[in-house]
């Protein structure tokens, strides 16, 4: 039966005793769900319940609001039993808008409560969750499950109407008022969440009151609601005396790792992003450094590929040091370094030489078996400045057929003054041209006057064919400048030996297949 029409009413609701209940949160991620959840967690241990959670997290960084792929979850089973698992079927599903109604309504219990939060059930929240009208106008959503319709946003910001928040910071209280309201549905204490409030909020008294108005509005609202028939009790499990920790599958993972290190002896460098769930690992092995653990905060892919190029890049820098006249081949010390061959050595590397975008592009371009031929990072350094001339790529390392394709990925900003690609169109089409050695490397033009600078953003990708010639300019800046370049070949591209050996390029360990012959 769907209501959604609030009355006062005085006398005291019926409370009926459960054994267990299995409650589920659900909204977009910036909607608090993960907070609710782990709040309500700890209100029910507080109250001597037994409990097993599941939360649950977008796998899109940044998702679009409103979006299916967005919604975020904090599912939690607690008991007077024994509990072993976060639960199957819902007993109660809260949705903070149309998409984690869609998303999650499938698990909700015939008969079980649904909580919706009907102001953001507008058009554009409809058509972004998929909806072709508004299902809580349907009869049979309200048939099937006991259907309250709680208006969380327009209530809470009543209950700030005075306070100096603006409409933005008062929305995102409404959490609180779902937490306090499913409090008082399985009469949960709001001790635990009120201190909880008082240090989350700490250094923002106004955030302190709005939260805890908030929290105490929605619990209110159950208690006088007419909507609300009855409320939940679960007693109190048997448990053993003792002292108990809350483990979380996060924690249990960063504890694993620190026993890694501590019975292998050997260092692990744990980098993530900084979102939910890598944030809590990250929190807690930064807590335990004295067990052979390194943090690292990496805020995006391109900070994680950096950080696992820079200390390879750092000891071919050294090596370079040391040889007369600081030279190594193409590498000059405080001008340029190349380090080759290292996606073997990083599984980070691994992973992004066969990342998705990159196969997009190599199919598009290649066709359905590819495999990795060549990766290597150019750092151009700052003492001395120094160009690289045109080339072309099929200059250095004449393989069959002649044409692969070159993925210049810088890892800082590039332009004209830090050392850019430039790319002398059309020239491709004459194939390998003839090249002759110079003090700085192999050179195939000596000017090119309709070159084209290509410039670009860190994690951008320019493309072009291994017989583009191309050059880079000095580094006129104070930061070293960062690329890794990846190449790709068919499957069967080989190097022909002056002797008349062919080399087939593939190396299982650095000339991998990241298209396998199959259609993407």
């Amino acid at each position: 039966m769907s209501e959604s029409v609030a009355a006062t009413r005085t006398a005291p609701k019926p409370r009926r005793t459960l054994t267990r209940a299995v409650i589920r949160f659900a909204g977009d991620s910036g909607d608090g769900m993960q907070v609710t959840g782990e709040q309500f967690t700890t209100e029910a241990a507080w109250a001597g319940n037994d409990i097993s959670t599941l939360p649950n997290f977008p796998a899109e960084i940044r998702a679009p609001a409103g979006t299916l792929f967005g919604v975020s979850s904090f599912q939690l089973q607690f008991g007077s039993q024994r509990v072993y698992t976060p639960g199957d079927q819902l007993d109660a599903l809260v949705v903070m808008n149309p998409a984690a109604l869609k998303v999650h309504l499938r698990d909700l219990k015939t008969g079980g409560i649904l909580i919706v939060n009907p102001t953001a059930f507008d058009k554009r929240n409809l058509d972004k969750a998929g909806y072709a009208g508004n299902p809580l106008e349907d009869a049979a959503l309200g048939e099937k499950y006991r259907l309250h319709m709680v208006d969380m946003e327009g209530l809470t910001k009543k209950a700030l109407e005075d306070m100096p928040l603006n409409a933005k910071e008062k929305d995102r209280c409404k959490n609180f008022f779902a937490l306090g309201l499913v409090s008082w549905v399985y009469t949960r204490p709001l001790e635990p969440t009120l201190d909880a409030i008082k240090k989350r909020f700490a250094k923002r008294p106004d955030f302190v009151e709005a939260n805890i108005r908030a929290l105490k509005a929605g619990h209110a609202f159950g208690e006088t609601a007419e909507m609300f028939a009855e409320h939940y009790g679960v007693e109190p499990a048997e448990m053993a005396p003792g002292i108990y920790r809350s483990m979380t599958g996060n924690r249990a993972l960063a504890w694993g790792l620190l026993a890694a290190a501590e019975r292998t002896q050997v260092p692990v460098v744990f980098g993530a992003y900084p979102i939910t769930p890598a944030s809590d690992i990250l929190h807690e092995l930064a807590l335990h450094k004295r067990f052979r653990i390194r943090t690292f905060q990496a805020e995006d892919e391109i900070a994680a590929v950096t950080a696992a190029i820079d200390p390879l890049e750092k000891a071919t820098d050294d090596y370079v040091r040391e040889k007369k006249g600081g030279r190594h081949f193409l590498s000059t010390t405080g001008a340029i370094t190349f380090t080759a061959h290292i996606v073997s050595k990083s599984p980070v590397l691994t992973a992004f030489a066969a990342h998705p975008a990159i196969k997009d592009i190599c199919h598009d371009l290649i066709g359905d078996d590819v495999r990795l031929y060549w990766d290597q990072s150019v750092y151009k350094k700052t003492q001395v400045p120094q160009e690289f001339p045109w080339h072309q790529d099929n200059g250095y390392t004449f393989i069959e057929p002649q044409q692969y394709l070159t993925l210049w990925i810088p890892l800082v900003d590039v332009d004209e003054e830090n050392g850019c690609p430039w790319i002398a169109p059309g020239l491709h089409k004459l194939g390998t041209l003839e090249h002759w050695v110079s003090d700085i490397g192999l050179v195939c033009l000596k000017d090119a006057p309709d070159a084209v600078a290509a410039p670009a953003r860190a994690g951008d990708i320019v493309v072009f064919s291994s017989l583009a010639p191309h050059r880079t300019g000095p580094n006129l800046t104070d930061q070293v400048r960062k690329a890794y370049i990846l190449q790709y070949a068919p499957e069967g591209a080989y190097v022909k030996l002056p002797d008349g050996t062919v080399v087939t390029q593939d190396d299982p360990a650095r000339q991998f297949r990241i298209l396998d012959g199959e259609p993407t």
